[in-house]
């Protein structure tokens, strides 16, 4: 049974592309992001358990960042409403402290609460 996380998620109104950033290989589109976790949406599942240094490119400088490097681990895995995608929950997030910063602030800023 997958275990949810309690904090508040954040749906984006805008494609933010996830980069693995060892090689730069896309791994998918992030969906929702809280202060603890994040959701992407792969094309190809990820395995649970997976850890990975992830790069989030941001289209403007944001809080003082052009992007964030996050490593994460790959908590869940579901597929998608389409079945040709799927989803999946990284938690265990890890970033430089002005990182975690910027990217709370973010979540403050936008108010976009996703429905529990």
């Amino acid at each position: 049974m997958r275990d949810r996380t309690r904090a508040n998620r954040y749906q984006l109104m805008f494609h933010v592309q996830v980069l693995d950033a060892d090689n730069g290989d896309l791994l998918g589109q992030l969906v929702d992001v809280s202060r603890v976790g994040l959701m992407l949406a792969p094309e190809e599942a990820l395995e649970v358990g997976s850890r990975y240094r992830l790069r989030i490119p941001l289209s403007v400088l944001y809080h003082g960042h052009r992007q964030l490097q996050i490593g994460a681990t790959v908590a869940w895995t579901a597929t998608a409403m389409h079945p040709a995608f799927h989803r999946n929950g990284l938690g265990s997030l890890e970033l430089p402290e002005d990182q975690r910063e910027a990217l709370a602030r973010g979540i403050d800023d936008h108010h976009m609460r996703a429905a529990d």
